[in-house]
């Protein structure tokens, strides 16, 4: 599955602040887990260490330490991704994120829209930014059908589908 990434940072913020906050946000967001946060990490890099616009901040997971009610995991971008655990009333960044789109999915671009940078596929809006770190260019794929797919190097990319003409 392909996450999608929330375009903002908030905080810092506790654990719980940082919940409720992923929760406020309209479009199913959620405080990301600790593999989800380890999934964006270059490990090539030591500062700002992220594949997606992140600033080296420690952001909040929602993953609680197992038998540790009061800790959770976090992720240090400052030192190049390091996962620790600390005390959920500690102050750290937040980047929500929520479930995105799945290898082999067939999707038809409905609508795109310049103002607002979303684009709408299957009733579902999107950020214009997400498809765009896909390889997707706006507005040109309206009206087309993409399929997800992941190139041999391991990155997903969408690629359009050429349709037989159906006369």
């Amino acid at each position: 599955m392909i996450l999608e990434w929330h375009p903002d940072n908030a905080g810092p913020m506790d654990w719980n602040q940082a919940i409720k906050y992923c929760d406020s946000l309209d479009g199913n967001w959620r405080l990301p887990t600790i593999k989800d946060l380890l999934s964006i990490v270059n490990y090539e890099e030591f500062e700002n260490s992220s594949y997606i616009n992140m600033p080296p901040y420690s952001y909040w997971s929602s993953t609680t330490l197992s038998g540790y009610p009061g800790l959770s995991w976090y992720v240090d971008l400052s030192f190049g991704g390091v996962s620790n655990y600390g005390s959920k009333s500690n102050k750290l960044y937040v980047r929500a994120v929520r479930n995105g789109l799945f290898l082999g999915t067939s999707l038809d671009v409905k609508e795109y829209d310049p103002y607002t940078d979303t684009i709408q596929i299957e009733g579902t809006m999107y950020s214009g930014a997400f498809f765009r770190e896909l390889g997707c260019s706006f507005p040109n794929m309206v009206g087309q059908t993409l399929r997800v797919e992941k190139k041999g190097n391991g990155l997903v990319t969408l690629a359009r589908i050429i349709l037989p003409n159906s006369e």
